[in-house]
């Protein structure tokens, strides 16, 4: 594709205690990875994430997100895309999360545009965790209905720990996901 590409912007934030280095350049390299094809690319702050000073893990009905994401606003009050929080999650199952308007538990009540959560406890060898989550944005409720194609990043089931061994399976964004994400929040030309 020719011209000028989409930059889906972000702005990253690290807790205190993250591991945020071990997942943090594979992540960016596989969203880019993914986002190539379709004319996208990550928009991303130049440095390391900004910290904030959140301790422990992330329990998203305990109203955990909410506190972190209000830590990210008072770091950076004038963001410029979607925030990703590099943190220790509670289920340590989870590569990352999404939390929606929505979730006014999550929230603590406040209605914060969409954000991402990511597990620094382990790491995705896909490397689709970051637009796996940017897809989840795009919809408008809880609940949104993942892929059966173990190769679509927006497969529930697809992903692959490195904590896990055997075959790594590639993933692609389609042609459908990646339109979502043309008309995402945090997106510019």
């Amino acid at each position: 594709m020719a011209g000028k590409k989409l930059k889906l912007n972000i702005a990253c934030f690290k807790t205190g205690d993250s591991d945020w280095k071990r997942v943090y350049r594979p992540y960016i390299e596989g969203a880019n990875a993914l986002l190539k094809p379709h004319n996208m690319e990550l928009g991303i702050p130049s440095g390391d994430p900004i910290g904030i000073p959140y301790q422990g893990p992330v329990w998203p009905d305990a109203g955990d997100p909410g506190t972190l994401r209000a830590q990210a606003h008072n770091a950076l009050s004038q963001g410029v895309g979607i925030p990703l929080i590099f943190c220790i999650l509670g289920d340590p199952t989870v590569f990352g999360m999404t939390i929606k308007t929505e979730d006014a538990a999550a929230n603590n009540g406040i209605g914060w545009l969409p954000y991402i959560l990511i597990s620094t406890s382990m790491r995705n060898r896909a490397g689709d965790t970051i637009v796996h989550e940017m897809v989840h944005t795009t919809f408008p409720h809880r609940g949104d209905i993942h892929d059966s194609d173990p190769h679509s990043i927006f497969s529930e089931n697809g992903n692959i720990s490195d904590n896990v061994s055997g075959p790594e399976v590639e993933k692609r964004l389609s042609k459908i996901y990646a339109e979502r994400l043309r008309h995402a929040y945090f997106k510019s030309a």
